[in-house]
């Protein structure tokens, strides 16, 4: 299961959703679906704050899931990587991610976080 976004518009909705995350657990979660909308939400409960946006540029290849991280980790994986595109690659919602600049220069693994 892969996508390619463009790096630094993924980066830009991460930071922006991740403004109504958890302070605690710092989560974003993507919702991937095979057909329909690719979307990035955030929220923390006790404070009554969400944010959802929809990722009109990324394209997703595999089965829909839900998959969360920590923005902060991802954030800063994202800005190290020099490409103009990544690509995210994932066996399930337990798994490390892969991430990959288009020219294949660089890659990191990063590891989801449980949501509900």
């Amino acid at each position: 299961n892969t996508f390619p976004p463009p790096r630094e518009d993924l980066l830009a909705s991460i930071r922006r959703v991740a403004t109504c995350a958890n302070r605690a657990s710092q989560t974003v979660k993507l919702e991937l679906q095979t057909i329909g909308e690719t979307s990035i939400e955030a929220q923390d409960v006790g404070f009554g704050c969400a944010a959802r946006e929809d990722m009109e540029f990324v394209s997703y290849n595999g089965e829909s899931m839900n998959i969360g991280f920590k923005h902060e980790l991802l954030c800063d994986l994202l800005a190290a990587m020099g490409a103009d595109e990544v690509t995210v690659s994932f066996g399930n919602n337990r798994q490390a991610a892969l991430i990959t600049c288009s020219d294949e220069t660089c890659k990191s693994l990063i590891m989801p976080v449980a949501i509900q």
